[in-house]
């Protein structure tokens, strides 16, 4: 709770600063790639909501991000108006919320996370079977947005979709999704309906995985089995990035994205040296910084405040002796 205001403002500033990047540079990949790089901080946002504040481990965050993407391809070759086939894959989505909470009744920790990961595996069998491998395309004809249309489309649905988890988890429904985290058998004891809050929490933490795939499939036109739509370095992409951010921060998976999915955009290549330079920053981030970086941030930040506070009062106080000392000579 102490750092909950220092995690919104560091949060507002990354995102403030990627608002007017396109006023300081034109480079069309850089922009493309940033687009990615929200999209995923989305993703790592909503997935740290059920991890870091409810507890829940979910190692199978891309079944959600999935379906929201083939939901999207199916609302867009019906037509509907972008914002609204967005929503309604999303909304979709959240139902995957239901699949994750039949098993976190009789299972967790490790359990459930092997039982999340082997229904991230079953859906992308599905999906092959039922797409192929050349998957399904959104069709030429639909809305294509420009560049710019897209960057702040992704910047913004980014924002607000993590601005909205964070609020979520230090509001009363936060409190005991972190009580549920801390302590499950006290939790129940004191009337918190575990069961309950455990389907909302992975309902809205699929519902905003859900935009992150739909509105992935809405800017590369096309979904994919193989694009990694349900792969498993998509999945634990989004993992990676909350985990290096910060647990529990909500607001550390911009900055986790930025040091992850950037550099991976450009050795798109080199894609094994792409999985591998994400997994051993994530290694050094586990044994170095295990809070997150968006925590070393805010601690760096108010070991500073507090230093320059202290600065001001020793100042305060000599100014208010010296006039008395030399009223006294």
């Amino acid at each position: 709770m102490r750092f909950s205001k220092t995690f919104l403002i560091t949060g507002i500033i990354f995102y403030l600063a990627l608002s007017v990047l396109p006023f300081f540079t034109s480079d069309q990949f850089l922009l493309s790639s940033m687009i990615f790089v929200a999209l995923f901080a989305l993703f790592g946002a909503a997935w740290d909501f059920g991890f870091g504040v409810a507890g829940i481990i979910n190692l199978g965050p891309g079944v959600a991000f999935g379906f929201g993407s083939y939901s999207f391809v199916y609302f867009a070759l019906a037509h509907y108006p972008p914002v609204v086939a967005v929503l309604g894959a999303a909304a979709a989505a959240s139902l995957t919320g239901f699949i994750y909470w039949i098993p976190s009744i009789r299972t967790s920790g490790t359990y459930l996370a092997i039982v999340t990961l082997i229904l991230l595996l079953l859906a992308g069998e599905i999906a092959l079977a039922n797409t192929g491998e050349e998957g399904i395309s959104a069709g030429l004809n639909y809305y294509t947005p420009s560049l710019m249309q897209s960057y702040y489309a992704s910047l913004g649905a980014a924002f607000f979709g993590t601005l909205i988890l964070f609020l979520l988890s230090y509001s009363r429904f936060g409190l005991k999704l972190k009580a549920m985290r801390d302590d499950e058998t006290a939790a129940k004891s004191i009337g918190i309906n575990v069961y309950f809050f455990k389907l909302a929490t992975l309902v809205i933490s699929s519902f905003f995985l859900g935009i992150s795939g739909a509105l992935t499939a809405f800017f590369i036109n096309h979904t994919h089995s193989d694009f990694g739509i349900f792969g498993i370095t998509t999945n634990f992409l989004g993992i990676v990035i909350s985990v290096i951010g910060g647990t529990a921060t909500i607001f550390g998976s911009i900055i986790g994205a930025l040091i992850v999915e950037l550099p991976a955009n450009y050795l798109t290549s080199y894609s094994t040296y792409a999985v591998i330079a994400y997994g051993a920053t994530m290694v050094l981030v586990v044994l170095f910084l295990r809070s997150g970086i968006l925590s070393v941030i805010t601690t760096i930040a108010g070991r500073f405040r507090r230093s320059k506070s202290a600065e001001e009062k020793h100042e305060q106080e000599h100014e208010v002796v010296a006039p008395s000392d030399r009223r006294h000579e």
